[in-house]
Parts: C-alpha cells; sequence; structure tokens
C-alpha cells in the first residue's frame, strides 16, 4: 500500500502496545473515569448548600449573605454541575465508540472521540498557558508557574500522545479502506483475459479473445 502525506505524522504504535490495542485501552479508560466522575458530580447534588458554604468568593462570610445571593450561587452551582456531567456522559460515549471502533475497524466511530479531544486539548492549553502567565506576573509565585508549566507540559503532552495514537489508527484505517476500493475498482475495470477453448486434432489450444 503506498504511504501517503498523511503516514510522516503518525505513530506506530502506542508505548508497547499496537495502534488497536492502545486505542481499546484508552476507550476503556475514558469510559471508567467518565462513568465514576458521573457518579461523583451527580452525588454532589445532595450538598450543594455545603460546597456553596465552603466557597469563598466574596469579602463576606456566608452568614451575611443575602437571599438573592444564596439563591444565585445555588443555580450556578447546579448549572456548573449540569454542564460537568453532560461533559462526562459525551466523553463515556465518545469512549465506547472509540472502543467499538477500534476493535471492530469502523474507523467513522472513531471521530466523536476525536472531535472531544481536540476540544480538551485545546481547552488545557490555553488554562495551561493562563495560569503560567498569571503565577509568572508576581515574583512570590514565580516558583509556583515553573511548577506548573512543567507538570502541566508533561500532562498537556501525554494527552496530545493518546490523541496520535487514535488518530494514526484513524488514518492507517481510511489508507487501508482506500487501498481496498482501488484495488477492487481495479478488478472489475481490467477483468482477467477470458479464454475460449478449441479441440484440434493435435490436442487443445487456448486462445484469448
Amino acid at each position: 500500500m503506498p504511504a501517503s502525506a498523511s503516514s510522516h505524522f503518525i505513530l506506530n504504535g502506542f508505548f508497547c502496545f499496537s495502534l488497536h490495542t492502545g486505542s481499546v485501552l484508552l476507550g476503556w479508560l475514558g469510559f471508567i473515569s467518565a462513568f465514576f466522575s458521573i457518579i461523583g458530580w451527580s452525588l454532589s447534588f445532595n450538598n450543594i448548600d455545603g460546597i456553596i458554604q465552603s466557597l469563598n468568593v466574596t469579602d463576606k462570610t456566608p452568614d451575611a449573605w443575602s437571599p438573592e445571593d444564596i439563591a444565585f450561587m445555588h443555580n450556578a452551582a447546579i448549572f456548573i454541575i449540569s454542564m460537568l456531567i453532560g461533559f462526562y456522559v459525551i466523553e463515556a460515549l465518545a469512549s465506547i465508540f472509540l472502543v467499538y471502533g477500534a476493535a471492530y475497524n469502523e474507523r467513522m466511530f472513531l471521530v466523536p472521540w476525536l472531535v472531544e479531544r481536540t476540544i480538551q486539548l485545546c481547552f488545557y492549553t490555553v488554562i495551561w498557558l493562563f495560569i503560567g502567565l498569571y503565577l509568572f506576573t508576581s515574583s512570590q509565585t514565580v516558583g509556583y508557574s515553573i511548577y506548573s508549566v512543567i507538570f502541566g507540559g508533561i500532562a498537556l503532552f501525554f494527552n496530545f500522545y493518546c490523541f496520535m495514537c487514535v488518530y494514526s489508527l484513524f488514518v492507517l484505517m481510511r489508507e487501508a479502506q482506500e487501498y481496498q476500493r482501488l484495488t477492487v475498482h481495479h478488478a472489475h475495470v481490467s477483468p482477467p483475459p477470458n479464454y475460449t477453448q478449441l479441440n484440434r486434432s493435435s490436442g487443445t489450444t487456448y486462445v484469448k479473445i
């Protein structure tokens, strides 16, 4: 199968595993992580008031908050938790699709995970840069900024490596399917020569027609 330009930017494996095995592992790990995150954030609905009381986002103590402040923070907490649960539901579904697609060579089932992980990588990159630059603005937090940049960069690189594993599998599946399509098409366009049999006294002769 001829190599395409994209073949120069793909991986051959995921650590010591093949791309198929690595993608299946990433899918199951993503599903398990999302499943427990959904349970944890769902249980936090029962303790929203306690979460609000533990926050220190204003100069007021929780006892001095007005009913409007409490109602606003209560609704904001419900909205944020609901958004997080929705995000993890999407991640769980995308991970299941990834497992199925990697196990049964269905490349289109890899697309939801790739899209979801692309959004995550963009978000993590912005947060990583923002935290690093913010902590660099004060001489007292330069040390924290260096640590956050280093460890955040390692985590970001690992997430990008995981993304490249699934993306590489997607590219290889696409190229294999395209090669198979071209092979089948060539077989239909150029069938093998047809021969007819002629019986002669000296023996059997095959003539190409």
